[in-house]
């Protein structure tokens, strides 16, 4: 079941309720033992596995803001901005054999984007920031989470329109070089730290 109202204009409540069940796969009924040597683990079949059911619940909020400054001064027209918030709340647990607790994967408590523009016949500017919360990334070896730590990044475009048919654009995406880190169970203990580098495009767009 899923349900959203919007409480005002700018305002977005989303909830969602469920019934799982699940099937166990054919590779754990089988009788039959894997061992991984990379892991130091080993793996028996089990026909007897029962089905899993789960109850399964989210809850969230989205703020979507898009102001044109022009509203409050004639001298500001083609200038505005676009907002948007996302908090997230739910009942799921990731798995793990250790019984550590951590949220489901892929899934970050907040995300947010603010976006100021300018625009017009012949010129628009774009300066964006993108920024998500830590998530889990994946469960390792099945016992520990790792997460990617939180992560945001400022991307900027430019374009002038040459005439009806041509405009030229210019972006950048990830103009500061941010770093992306993950780490497992807690920062102290990271697993990654790289960049992707900043990525700058110049292109000519043609409408016939």
């Amino acid at each position: 079941m899923n349900f959203t109202l919007d409480i005002t204009d700018e305002l977005l409540f989303r909830a969602a309720a469920s019934e799982t069940f699940i099937r166990p796969a054919l590779t754990d009924i089988a009788y039959k033992r894997t061992v991984s040597l990379n892991e130091f683990k080993y793996r028996d079949g089990n026909p007897d596995l029962k089905p899993t059911y789960a109850d399964q619940w989210e809850v969230g909020l989205e703020f979507i803001v898009q102001v044109p400054f022009a509203r409050f001064h004639d001298v500001l027209h083609g200038f505005g901005v676009n907002a948007n918030y996302t908090t997230l709340d739910n009942s799921l647990t990731g798995t793990s054999d250790l019984g550590i607790p951590t949220p489901p994967e892929g899934l970050a408590d907040e995300t947010y984007n603010v976006t100021f523009y300018y625009e017009d016949d012949v010129f628009d500017a774009r300066v964006s920031y993108n920024y998500k919360d830590k998530y889990v990334e994946y469960i390792e070896r099945d016992m520990y989470p790792v997460y990617r730590d939180a992560y945001g990044q400022y991307d900027v475009s430019l374009g002038y329109r040459i005439n009806e048919t041509f405009k030229v654009t210019l972006e950048g995406i990830n103009i500061t070089d941010e770093a992306t880190k993950g780490y497992t169970m807690d920062p102290a203990f990271p697993t990654m730290y790289e960049f992707s580098g900043r990525r700058v495009s110049l292109g000519l767009r043609g409408n016939f």
